[in-house]
C-alpha cells in the first residue's frame, strides 16, 4: 500500500510504503519547486530492502509512485516543466541504476558536496539527473567554452536518446561570441556543517566588471576555508547569455571545474555549472552513463571512479 503521509506541506509529499501486514518499508519525497519537480531523499529500512510491492522492490515502488505524481505535474498547464531526481554516488550505485531505468539521464557531477550521514566519512557525490520525457525548451542558443562544447551535445544527445518517439526532440545551437558587458553575483552561504557555497552569475547593464568578479568569488572561497579545507562551491552560469564562456575561463583559470549542464533551471534560463572542491577523492561508483558525462567533462577520478558492478541486490 502507498499512502501520502498526513504531514504535508503544500510544496513537499511525504509517500509511505507498507506491507499488506502494516509493517513500515520506508518513505519519499516530492518536492515542487515552482520551475521544477524534485524526487527527493528515500529511506527504506535495511531489512525490508528486499520485500516486494505490487512486484517491485520497496525503492523502486517509491519511485515509480513519485514519478505518476510529477508527471501529472509537469503535464499540467500551471505546474514546473522539468522533473529531476538527484541520487548519490558511494560505495553503490543502485539509485542512479533505477533512476535510469525509469528514464532519468544525467546532466551533471556534483563532486564531493554532501557531507556523509555519519562524521568523519567525508563527502558523497550527488548527480542531478533529469526526465527526458520533461517539457524542455524545443530549441535555444548555448553560449559555451569550446572545451564544453562535445559534453553539452553528449548531454542533449542523450536526452534526446531516452526521450518518448512521440515527443519533439530538444536542439541547441551551441556557440563561443564575444561579450562586451557587465555582470552581477548572486550567492549563498550554508556555514557549518555544510561548508557549501552556491553562487549565480548572470549578464547586466551596470554592475560588475569580470575582475571583480573574480574578487568577489574569492572573498567567498577564503570565508569557506575559515572554517576548514573540506568545502564545495558550485558556480551556475547563465548559458543563454554570450557572457557565460569568458565567465567559465575565468572560473576554471580560478581552479573550477565543469561539473555539468542544466536545462530550464533558473527562471527558465539554462545554466553551465562549476564547481570547486578540494576536499578529498573518495571509492566512487558510477553507472556506465554517468561515466560517459565524467569523461565528457574532463573530471579526474582516476581509480576513485569506477563502473559499478551492481546487480539489483541492494534496492
Amino acid at each position: 500500500e502507498v499512502g501520502e503521509q498526513a504531514a504535508k506541506g503544500e510544496e513537499s509529499v511525504e509517500l509511505v510504503v507498507e506491507l499488506e501486514d502494516g509493517d513500515f518499508v520506508g518513505s519519499g519525497s516530492l518536492e515542487d519547486q515552482d520551475e521544477r519537480v524534485e524526487l527527493k531523499s528515500t529511506m527504506v529500512r535495511e531489512e525490508r530492502r528486499q520485500e516486494r510491492v505490487d512486484g517491485s522492490k520497496g525503492y523502486e515502488k517509491l519511485f515509480d509512485v513519485r514519478l505518476e505524481d510529477a508527471e501529472e505535474i509537469i503535464s499540467s498547464e500551471e505546474g514546473p516543466d522539468i522533473a529531476y531526481t538527484q541520487p548519490v554516488s558511494a560505495k553503490t550505485a543502485g539509485t542512479q541504476h533505477v533512476a535510469s531505468k525509469k528514464g532519468f539521464v544525467p546532466t551533471g557531477v556534483y563532486d564531493n558536496k554532501y557531507f556523509e550521514v555519519y562524521p568523519g566519512r567525508g563527502r558523497v557525490t550527488v548527480l542531478n539527473m533529469v526526465y527526458a520525457d520533461s517539457n524542455f525548451k524545443t530549441s535555444s542558443e548555448l553560449h559555451l567554452p569550446e572545451e564544453i562544447h562535445e559534453a553539452a551535445e553528449h548531454i542533449i544527445g542523450s536526452i534526446n536518446d531516452e526521450r518518448s518517439d512521440d515527443l519533439e526532440e530538444v536542439e541547441r545551437q551551441i556557440m563561443n561570441e564575444d561579450y562586451n558587458g557587465q555582470y552581477s553575483v548572486r550567492y549563498e552561504i550554508l556555514p557549518e556543517p555544510f561548508n557549501i557555497a552556491d553562487i549565480r552569475i548572470q549578464p547586466s547593464e551596470n554592475r560588475q566588471s569580470l575582475e571583480s568578479v573574480v574578487e568577489e568569488i574569492e572573498d567567498i572561497d577564503n570565508e569557506l576555508k575559515e572554517h576548514g579545507d573540506d568545502y564545495w562551491m558550485k558556480a551556475s552560469l547563465d548559458a543563454e547569455s554570450p557572457m557565460a564562456s569568458e565567465a567559465a575561463e575565468e572560473l576554471r583559470n580560478y581552479g573550477f571545474d565543469y561539473s555539468g549542464l542544466n536545462l530550464d533551471s533558473f527562471n527558465g534560463r539554462e545554466t553551465l555549472e562549476l564547481q570547486k572542491r578540494p576536499g578529498p577523492k573518495k571509492d566512487r561508483q558510477f553507472i556506465s552513463p554517468v561515466l560517459e558525462l565524467i569523461e565528457q567533462l574532463g573530471l579526474e577520478y582516476g581509480e576513485a571512479g569506477r563502473e559499478s558492478d551492481y546487480q539489483g541486490s541492494r534496492y
